[in-house]
């Protein structure tokens, strides 16, 4: 199981990190994303996606990192 899942009662908002240049593992981290997306138990926290290594030239830009995970819009209630 995922260690996440032991602690996801307490969870009052989730921030969401993403290596933007180990490319490889986007299709991971878009798994795991979209599992949090959907896991009632968090229904209605904030998620915050943040690419780390963006300063770096060899990383995905925000809009490639979007793409990959399937995050195009912001929603805030």
């Amino acid at each position: 199981g995922h260690v996440w899942k032991d602690y996801i009662a307490a969870v009052d908002s989730i921030v969401f990190l993403v290596d933007t240049i180990d490319r490889s593992r986007f299709a991971k981290a878009k798994e795991e994303l979209d599992n949090l997306l959907t896991d009632e138990q968090i229904a209605g926290a904030p998620i915050v996606v943040l690419g780390t290594k963006s300063d770096l030239p060899e990383a995905a830009t925000e809009e490639k990192l979007r793409q990959e995970l399937g995050v195009f819009s912001v929603i805030t209630e």
